[in-house]
């Protein structure tokens, strides 16, 4: 394992995960460059999720890698992680959710970038992600920065800098479940730079929050656009009227 040069601290949110905690912790605990802590956020989960934790403590502790978690009820899954963020001491955040895992290499493509880019405090690192569905391979999803005010780069394959959040602030809490569009596409308006890894970095399971609230997240997404200007307040409001409107539609065809 290399020697790690670069602070990276590793964020997980969880709630009632204990199916898949073990696969997102050894992803972390197993990967080629060795992260600066790792630090989980459970939501004062009912079932198995904390006693699995605390399972990882001693070997986390035996690789010098700090380990830390709290349960405790929250507001939301961007509460939970804004939690996260401001537990961190890293100088490099990486945030993988709990039934998502990275690849062996990720963090180790992540520093080598990092280390090497000028302005790496003022860049966002990101990559490839791989969707899996029902056990099974999905598809592979690129993003580019250069349509980030049309689509979201999802959070688990971002690597942000403890400074962006400290100097732009963390994720809106409000957001049920388009927090990381609204975070990226602020960072975008204050000329922050991005940085495309063009390597798989992270693999997300389709049915988590975004996957199963889509009338939420089509809803929030038209009102990160009109916050930003990618789209005018009239079409805003023709979006919205057309989502009312099928949900309406709908609801009395089931009549």
């Amino acid at each position: 394992m290399n020697k790690p040069e670069t602070k990276i601290s590793i964020v997980t949110v969880c709630f009632n995960s204990a199916i898949t905690i073990a696969d997102t912790i050894e992803s972390v605990l197993n990967q080629d460059y060795q992260p600066h802590e790792y630090i989980l956020v459970d939501g004062a989960s009912t079932d198995k999720t904390v006693q699995i934790i605390k399972t990882y403590e001693d070997v986390f502790r035996e690789r010098g890698i700090s380990y830390l978690y709290i349960s405790e009820p929250d507001k939301g899954i961007y509460d939970a992680m804004n939690k996260g963020i401001a537990m961190a001491t890293g100088e490099l955040i990486g945030i993988v959710n709990s039934d998502d895992w990275y690849e062996k290499d990720a963090l180790n493509l992540i520093s080598s970038r990092y280390e090497f880019t000028a302005n790496r405090s003022n860049t966002v690192f990101y990559g490839i992600i791989r969707l899996w569905l029902d056990g099974k391979e999905y598809a592979i999803r690129r993003y580019h920065h250069n349509f980030i005010s049309r689509e979201v780069i999802q959070h688990p394959t971002c690597f942000v800098p403890k400074a962006l959040y400290n100097k732009h602030g963390a994720f809106n809490a409000e957001f049920r479940v388009c927090g990381d569009f609204d975070l990226l596409n602020r960072f975008n308006s204050k000329h922050v730079e991005f940085c495309n890894i063009d390597h798989v970095l992270t693999n997300f399971r389709i049915g988590g929050a975004t996957s199963s609230h889509a009338a939420i997240a089509k809803a929030e997404a038209l009102k990160v656009k009109l916050d930003f200007g990618t789209i005018g307040k009239k079409e805003y409001e023709k979006e919205i009227f057309k989502m009312k409107l099928r949900a309406f539609i709908k609801k009395f065809a089931r009549i």
